[in-house]
């Protein structure tokens, strides 16, 4: 795991992420000072920077969500976790 994957993978919990929670959240991963959106786009920009065609190397990210097959996600979760990060939802029964 490097680096970058696990603050992919926080970035992308973050943005289901809700009061108290989102709060310390915040705090701890140094996302105070900026606004939510910025946060997730910088994510996007630095995933694209590191895949620019014509590179010498390929980076490959595994962003996936998994979540219990009872639980109904939000849309804006989903839709964000798409456009920012490329991660799909996997319906899992964790019981």
């Amino acid at each position: 795991m490097s680096p970058l994957s696990i603050c992919v993978a926080l970035a992308m919990t973050y943005v289901g992420a809700r009061g108290e929670t989102k709060s310390q959240m915040k705090n701890v991963l140094h996302f105070t000072g900026m606004e939510e959106d910025h946060i997730h786009e910088a994510f996007t920009d630095i995933q694209s920077a590191l895949n620019k065609p014509n590179q010498p190397y390929k980076l490959y990210m595994a962003n996936w969500l998994f979540g219990e097959k009872s639980y109904t996600f939000l849309k804006e979760f989903l839709a964000a976790g798409r456009k920012h990060y490329a991660a799909k939802l996997a319906a899992v029964d964790f019981r």
